[in-house]
């Protein structure tokens, strides 16, 4: 006797995915094996339906069971129940006789708008089978969502139909792992796009003081040699640039003009708070280019500060970027944030992405993107408020005054609410502009993360006093 598929259909159980599909001998609960093709070489006592809803080898291969002679298939929502042969909570979806032809007559007549159905019976719509899931079910449609029917499987007519489908399922997913490969994740960094520049857009270090130099908001440069020095400006590339999707954006360029032999030139900016990145994969992905050209290199070193009085950690990521193009081109590094492992974390604790460069050159930087995962997705640039307001939270600046009544020897103040919280305290600077009745120094100041106070002591009594200044506020990290 030869071996058929069930009703030369590959089915599709999208409502019992998990659960294993058995066969029987015509009524009875004799279990028979089943045969993944025609030839009947391989048999299976039962097979699990995937996640798709499809009928799989132990393998993990869609096949469409063949069954020789007449039979009974059940659904079993367990393993145990189908090893066990338990059809208490089964679902019994074909009573066969011998045959194509008798399989189909047998497992569910057409649709009838004009019948009563009762719980259990099984009908074919549109190239589907149907499960009526309640008693004196009379002219409801089968279709998604309702609440008389259930979804047994899809109907394909011939393996080829089948094949047809899996290949339009995979297309679709796919489709969809694109999708969410470009869809951009959040950006780790700020003003990666370096479109605010608070403090202006040409910058010079040079000399011996030690301290890091801002420049771009949230970018910094630095060096470890006296006689180095740092040009850093803002420029923007022209709106027909080769990259279509850096046309008329904005770049920073870092300009070693000067470096003593041994020495690094460094450009860097830092994420805020490591713990949340520890044990982490991230993906580091940046436009650049350089005056040299191609086969230029310069140095990335990612490693992580563990703040006040905290431990150390070994390097995150120290590569050598070289140059493909002249133009500037992306650049894509995927790395993993070692855990903490007992090591003591302190306050202003970062993770520091630092540009190195070890030779005279000009680095021409953009769209530097730092997110969690091993893909780069796209640059997606905040809008301009959003990223300002991002930014002043380590630095702002701005203008402040006040007119008063001065009494000579009396103290006056006047208090600047912050646009946005500080990361800390901030460091203040007040610059005199003009003043009448409080001489010309540029006074005390107080103040908190929201606010601080500029405190005048007034030198003449006058019913006119009044002071201006310009003020910066700097919250910034510094290692």
């Amino acid at each position: 006797m030869a071996y058929n598929p069930i009703a030369a259909v590959s089915p599709q159980f999208r409502d019992q995915r998990g659960y294993y599909l058995k066969g029987y001998e015509n009524g009875t609960t004799t279990p028979i094996a089943m045969a993944i093709n025609v030839s009947g070489t391989t048999l299976l006592a039962k097979a699990e339906i995937n996640e798709d809803g499809f009928i799989i080898t132990p393998g993990q291969a869609i096949f469409i069971p063949y069954f020789e002679g007449s039979y009974d298939l059940y659904l079993f929502p367990t393993e145990a129940d189908a090893d066990n042969n338990d059809t208490a909570n089964a679902i019994r979806i074909a009573v066969s006789g011998e045959g194509i032809s008798s399989v189909i007559s047998q497992f569910g007549d057409e649709y009838d708008p004009t019948k009563t159905y009762v719980e259990g019976d099984i009908v074919r719509y549109e190239d589907q089978y149907w499960f009526s899931k309640v008693d004196s079910n009379a002219g409801n449609v089968p279709e998604e969502g309702s609440e008389y029917w259930r979804l047994v499987m899809d109907i394909y007519a011939t393996p080829d139909d089948l094949t047809e489908a899996v290949d339009g399922l995979n297309t679709s997913i796919d489709e969809l792992d694109e999708k969410i490969d470009s869809k951009p994740n959040e950006n780790l960094l700020i003003n990666g796009g370096f479109d605010v520049w608070q403090r202006g857009t040409n910058f010079t270090k040079s000399g011996t003081d030690g301290t890091a130099l801002y420049t771009a908001d949230r970018w910094s440069v630095a060096y470890n040699d006296s006689a180095n020095v740092i040009n850093v400006n803002r420029a923007a590339l022209a709106t027909d640039y080769v990259i279509t999707e850096l046309a008329g954006k904005n770049y920073l360029g870092f300009n070693s003009a000067t470096i003593a032999s041994g020495s690094v030139n460094a450009l860097r900016t830092n994420v805020e708070n490591i713990v949340p990145l520890l044990g982490k994969t991230l993906t580091l992905s940046f436009y650049a280019n350089t005056d040299v050209g191609v086969g230029d290199t310069f140095g990335l070193k990612i490693y992580a500060g563990l703040g006040v009085g905290g431990g150390s950690l070994p390097a995150v990521l120290d590569e050598t970027v070289t140059m493909t193009s002249a133009n500037l081109a992306k650049y894509t590094y995927t790395f993993t944030v070692p855990e903490a492992g007992g090591q003591v974390i302190g306050a202003g604790n970062f993770l520091n992405i630092e540009f190195v460069s070890t030779t005279v050159q000009t680095i021409n930087i953009t769209q530097v993107k730092l997110e969690i995962g091993d893909i780069a997705t796209p640059y997606q640039a905040r809008s301009i408020g959003e990223e300002l307001a991002l930014c002043k939270r380590y630095y702002e600046d701005g203008f402040g005054g006040y007119s008063t009544y001065a009494t000579s020897g009396v103290a006056s103040f006047v208090v600047i609410k912050y646009s946005v919280e500080k990361r800390i305290n901030a460091a203040l600077t007040t610059t005199n502009i003009f003043s009448v009745g409080f001489g010309t120094g540029n006074g005390s100041n107080s103040g908190n993360p929201e606010s601080f106070a500029n405190n005048r002591v007034a030198d003449t009594t006058t019913t006119i006093g009044r002071w201006e200044f310009s003020w910066s506020a700097d919250a910034e990290i510094y290692y």
